[in-house]
């Protein structure tokens, strides 16, 4: 989603991220440190031929103190110590497609002592265990997505991005909500199969001569048997006497779009007959052949909860070359996305909160929950605008306040990407946060303008270059710590930055290599670095000392989801 979550999703252009991190670490760049010249004094005595004796006493010039030294800041160094230690593997303990560490590691300990990393997807996990070191899968959802097709609703894909707890019972969250307005339909029959996205009304049948069966699941969507005829993402395949079929079922009374678009995906053979059936009645019939390879078709239809729509594929004589891309979409007004990815995308930050020590999070309260918004409406098809993916809270260890970093992006018309500093006092009032504006802590950014209308989203004061993973206060440094992965600051790779009052920052320090979905064409990706350390006496480990971890995500492969939490111990010390 920036420089590095933008990248499950689709791949920008390597020249244009490179640049676009550039601008930036221009516009970040922080002050000089080299100390303060003197200002040059006059040390003569004022000539006595330069006037007429006088009565008046010569007094002696003044005398100018050398400003004291200034002393530079102290460099911060970092030394990988130990092995790489896969914490998750998904290729072996994935309970689903649904569980993977899609954002940074966010951890906390339970009131009986016990610790939790967040598994942060669209349908939320975590791993729990006596101590970080000895955490264990568990397959339960602690905080699924609302899949709320409507952006007014502040809840569609939701990824839980920061927690703080201080009794281990009541554990305060941080979404990053998602609207995919290319997800946006009420059905839409490829990202149903492509990943849990909530109960669309789909289901996958096999219609045979001896009548209409359930299909199986199988590893790419769904298939009768041990037959050809099968549904997977792109559409189906029939095969002789089995039509494969795709059923929708209306959840309530009222109107609804339907958009229809077929198309044989090779040629030869004796083609596909691809027919909508409305309650068993034909509403369309199309034989797509070699000399017709294509159709689309709008469908305005009022129906009532219960009612079912039927797609079907049913193969001639001949079943080879019987592939067939078939895309339904369902919507009630018919306004979709023309687009994908980032061109409908929008993303804001709002709260949860667990009061079962993290087991379950209740659901967004709409705008109520807003912490951070774009603050002006969704549209389709005008680039990304979001204020999302945020380090993880910290409490300051002197002033009390909660502070986390988030990333700001208006790529509607040019490319805007800033890193905002929140804090509250309040961690329970999601709208008490406030940004950083250049002056003060000044700025609300909950305004969804959804109601209101705006023509421009706030700005806050960029703190930081983007992308921040993590956020800590180090006991050892007595400083901020927060980690990110650049390629603009030397080898592509994590790096970390230290800061003593959380606007000024220094530059960043290599940690380790790692290469990005927009620095290689192939993986492994490294993403989210984040610090954790199991000697910390936070409840919500935001504290960190000499000796903590980096958690990190290691992509295996974007298509099957195959994510990996990895961790390495470092060594953080001065320069000496």
């Amino acid at each position: 989603m920036t420089a590095q979550r933008l990248m499950a999703h689709r791949r920008p252009t390597r020249a244009a991220t490179v640049v676009l991190l550039s601008l930036v670490a221009a516009a970040c760049g922080g002050s000089s440190t080299e100390p303060s010249a003197a200002p040059p004094t006059d040390t003569e005595p004022p000539s006595s031929t330069a006037a007429p004796a006088s009565t008046t006493p010569v007094t002696e010039p003044p005398v100018t103190e050398p400003e004291p030294e200034v002393e530079p800041p102290r460099v911060v160094q970092v030394e990988v110590i130990g092995d790489e230690e896969v914490v998750f593997d998904y290729s072996e303990q994935a309970c689903g497609d649904y569980q993977r560490p899609d954002l940074p590691a966010r951890a906390f300990r339970d009131a009986d002592g016990s610790t939790s990393i967040i598994m942060s997807a669209p349908n939320n996990t975590r791993l729990v265990g006596p101590s970080l070191g000895e955490v264990s899968v568990t397959c339960e959802i602690i905080r699924p997505s609302s899949y709320d097709h409507d952006p007014a609703g502040h809840g569609h894909f939701e990824w839980i991005a920061g927690v703080y707890t201080e009794d281990g019972q009541t554990v305060h969250a941080v979404i990053h909500n998602e609207y995919h307005g290319y997800e946006a339909a009420l059905a839409d029959s490829r990202r149903a199969i492509l990943n849990d996205y909530g109960d669309q009304g789909w289901s996958y049948l096999a219609r045979t001569g001896s009548g209409t069966v359930e299909m199986t699941p199988a590893e790419s969507g769904y298939r009768h048997a041990d037959t050809l005829c099968s549904v997977d993402f792109w559409g189906a395949h029939p095969d002789v006497g089995c039509d494969a079929v795709r059923r929708y079922t209306a959840p309530a009374d009222g109107t609804y779009i339907v958009d229809v678009a077929a198309k044989r995906t090779a040629t030869g053979g004796d083609g596909v007959t691809v027919t909508v059936e409305r309650d068993g009645a034909a509403l369309l019939s199309t034989a797509l052949d070699d000399a017709n390879t294509a159709a689309e078709q709008r469908l305005d239809l009022d129906m009532a909860a219960g009612d079912t729509i039927d797609f079907v594929v049913a193969a001639g004589v001949d079943p080879s070359f019987d592939g067939t891309d078939f895309r339904v979409l369902i919507t009630p007004d018919g306004d979709v996305c023309e687009g994908e990815g980032f061109d409908c995308q929008q993303v804001e930050l709002t709260a949860s909160v667990s009061t079962d020590g993290g087991a379950t999070f209740s659901p967004s309260a709409g705008a109520s929950s807003l912490i951070a918004s774009p603050g002006v409406p969704y549209q389709h098809d005008v680039g990304l605008l979001a204020m999302w993916q945020p380090s993880n809270i910290v409490r300051h260890p002197t002033d009390g306040h909660f502070y986390m970093l988030t990333q700001f992006d208006d790529h509607r018309d040019g490319s805007v990407q800033l890193t905002c500093l929140l804090r509250t006092e309040t961690i329970e009032d999601p709208s008490s946060w406030r940004a950083w504006d250049g002056n003060g802590f000044d700025l609300s950014l909950t305004s969804s303008a959804y109601d209101e209308g705006s023509e421009a989203p706030p700005e806050c004061a960029s703190v930081v270059s983007p992308p921040i993973g993590g956020l800590t206060w180090n006991t050892h440094l007595e400083r901020f710590v927060a980690t990110g992965g650049f390629t603009n600051f030397g080898p592509n790779g994590q790096y970390l930055t230290t800061s003593t009052d959380l606007i000024n920052w220094t530059r960043p320090v290599f940690i380790q290599a790692a290469e990005f979905v927009y620095t290689a064409d192939e993986p492994p990706y490294g993403a989210y670095a984040t610090l954790i350390d199991p000697t910390s006496e936070s409840m919500s480990y935001d504290t960190t000392g000499a000796t903590p971890y980096m958690y990190f995500t290691r992509i295996n492969d974007l298509g099957s989801l195959d994510f990996d939490l990895v961790r390495v111990p470092l060594r953080l010390d001065f320069e000496s």
